[in-house]
């Protein structure tokens, strides 16, 4: 996604927002991003849409499964249902936060 926005924001000459409200897939709907004007971009997850189980990448291989609710903060984790890391950065809401990198 994010190596997409050079692209868009040359097409657009910087002129539109780009906005991004929700991040789903066709496996479930993740989260929403509670501010979607704000350059950094993250997403809440939403517990009541799915059931999230991750794995710790900073753990190396022997990482251990955890669930939504023991995610830690700062940690990149890798969502079985998702390719790539994120970073749990502050829970707004008390919902646990992604930054994708």
């Amino acid at each position: 996604m994010a190596q997409y926005i050079p692209t868009l924001e040359f097409y657009t000459n910087n002129e539109l927002s780009l906005v991004s409200l929700r991040y789903a897939s066709s496996e479930a709907f993740f989260g929403l991003n509670l501010e979607p004007l704000s350059k950094n971009v993250s997403y809440t997850f939403l517990p009541n849409m799915s059931y999230f189980e991750f794995l710790d990448v900073d753990g190396g291989a022997e990482g251990e499964i955890v669930d939504l609710v023991n995610v830690k903060l700062g940690r990149y984790m890798r969502s079985w249902s998702q390719t790539f890391p994120v970073r749990v950065t502050p829970f707004p809401y008390q919902k646990p936060n992604q930054n994708h990198v």
